[in-house]
């Protein structure tokens, strides 16, 4: 599994201004911030508690087992945080590669980060040679998330009825994208 995230070239990997990281334990306040933000939570249909428990416990989960990476993006010229990322490879599967959470700073939603940084992910997984479906799920009243991914060229594969760790049910769309033949 290591060897797959190492043909990724995900940590350095930079899109002008921006570039891709992974997360260090110096930067879960500044990410907590971002997860907990009220705008962030109406997304994801999580409490405040339930999300930072849930980010927590991935934080610390163990890569090796896990397959988790938490990423972070940073903005040049002082290096600002402007969103963070979670990626991983269900069931340990190195040619599936998800994006399993991915939150822009409120600060700086709506100014054309969020695509810039989906394009470059999808760049790099492609690139890899690696990777043969890249996907992500969201709510289905995610409307902007739904823009965002439609428009970075994932499909919606399937809808399905979705029950949040609090308890709020939605529906939940998988969108994927493949690479190669």
């Amino acid at each position: 599994m290591a060897d797959t995230w190492n043909a990724l070239h995900f940590d350095g990997a930079e899109s002008g201004d921006l570039r891709l990281r992974l997360a260090t334990e110096d930067d879960l306040p500044e990410v907590l911030s971002m997860v907990l933000a009220p705008s962030t939570l109406v997304g994801t249909g999580h409490t405040a508690e339930d999300a930072e428990q849930a980010l927590r416990r991935l934080w610390y989960a163990e890569p090796a087992e896990s397959g988790l990476r938490h990423f972070v993006v940073e903005k040049a010229p002082g290096r600002e945080l402007v969103a963070y990322l979670r990626l991983e490879y269900p069931f340990n599967d190195p040619e599936c590669l998800w994006l399993t959470f991915f939150c822009v700073a409120p600060g700086h939603r709506g100014q054309g980060y969020g695509r810039r940084i989906i394009g470059l992910l999808v760049t790099e997984a492609a690139r890899s040679g690696c990777v043969t479906e890249f996907g992500v799920h969201t709510r289905a009243s995610n409307a902007a998330a739904i823009r965002l991914y439609t428009s970075s060229g994932f499909e919606c594969v399937k809808r399905e009825p979705w029950q949040s760790s609090n308890g709020d049910t939605s529906d939940r769309l998988t969108l994927s994208q493949a690479f190669g033949g």
